[in-house]
């Protein structure tokens, strides 16, 4: 009896000195990786059945530059999903400034396209990329905020924003 007593009271002190509870553990501190400090801004919004998401280099830009803007898409749910395209662009980018009325539009992209019908579909699980150049025109408001949102064409209840800047220089 003793002995099972010892036994319970050895594996009781080794778990709670392993969980903390006796012994205060040490933080860990892990160095962030350089590739990581340079890992791109990205915003996400999901449905039942999709998730959007973009990523940009950064959200400051510098009136002349190009963003180089990832989009991804990934179907999340159990079903196929068709999408119904108006046009040959499978998605629309759209920067927009903040006005008294509510966010005006500055810019789409991509700029042209054309207009004949598309249908696509996204399997289960299956995610693609699209990747849209778009340069930070003149024109483009500076020094306040932007608001860029993505859109897969065929699918405009979900838009995924973000909010950039434009600069005169740097």
């Amino acid at each position: 009896m003793r002995t099972i007593a010892c036994v319970l009271m050895s594996a009781a002190l080794s778990l709670s000195v392993g969980c903390g509870i006796l012994a205060p553990s040490k933080p860990v501190v892990r160095n962030q990786p350089a590739a990581a400090l340079d890992a791109p801004d990205t915003n996400s919004i999901h449905s039942d059945s999709m998730k959007l998401a973009i990523e940009i280099p950064e959200r400051s830009f510098v009136v002349g530059e190009n963003i180089p803007l990832t989009i991804i898409a990934t179907n999340i749910g159990a079903k196929t999903l068709t999408f119904i395209s108006p046009s040959s662009a499978l998605y629309r980018a759209v920067v927009y400034r903040e006005a008294p009325n509510g966010w005006e539009r500055v810019a789409e992209y991509p700029s042209s396209d054309i207009s004949v019908r598309r249908t696509w579909t996204l399997k289960p699980g299956q995610t693609v990329k699209y990747d849209q150049v778009i340069p930070v025109a003149r024109d483009w408001p500076v020094d306040e905020p932007l608001k860029l949102v993505v859109e897969l064409r065929g699918a405009p209840d979900l838009k995924c924003p973000m909010i950039i800047s434009a600069t005169a220089g740097k």
